[in-house]
């Protein structure tokens, strides 16, 4: 049981477990709404974890803060998979790497995730960058409107809200000129 466990001392081993349940859920999303569904359901059972953690006093704030931040972090990093394996089966792309070699996308977290300081209302501060000269495209043309798609993908998969809730609120606000510029 994940609660008995937590509440045993053990939510590093129970947030390792709904991790790895996370990341099963989302390999074998074959559509948007189960990638939300997976999302959300990651959020909440993290949530919990650390809320219990800190109610029953068996964790500091830090390590509180360090394992939301993980868990924002797991969610970008396998989120961002999900997009390109979509982009993949759909023909959008060649080819892209599981580590995201030669991508040509680059999202940075900045503020209270940069930090890894996150905590339970925090929204995510993300400056989202493309490379025409390393995206797997042979046009360069098409890169801009696919990456400012995937961003927008992105965002919607995260911060939609759903019958299961949002999963993080995500701010791009902090890039140059955000009313002038591309997601």
């Amino acid at each position: 049981n994940v609660i008995a466990g937590c509440l045993n001392g053990h939510a590093r081993e129970q947030i390792t477990k709904e991790r790895t349940t996370f990341i099963q859920m989302l390999d074998n999303a074959n559509d948007d709404d189960a990638a939300m569904h997976a999302i959300r359901a990651w959020r909440e059972r993290c949530a919990l974890l650390v809320a219990l953690s800190d109610i029953t006093g068996l964790c500091d704030m830090k390590t509180q803060m360090h394992w939301l931040g993980d868990a924002a972090q797991i969610v970008l990093i396998h989120t961002v998979g999900y997009l390109f394996r979509h982009a993949s089966k759909h023909g959008s792309i060649k080819y892209f790497a599981k580590d995201f070699t030669g991508c040509g996308w680059t999202i940075l977290a900045l503020g209270k995730l940069g930090a890894n300081e996150l905590n339970f209302s925090s929204d995510i501060d993300l400056i989202v960058l493309h490379d025409k000269d390393h995206a797997p495209f042979e046009n360069p043309e098409i890169t801009q409107p696919f990456f400012v798609t995937m961003t927008r993908d992105l965002i919607k998969l995260l911060s939609k809200a759903t019958q299961d809730g949002i999963g993080w609120r995500v701010d791009l606000r902090l890039r140059p000129d955000p009313g002038a510029t591309a997601v």
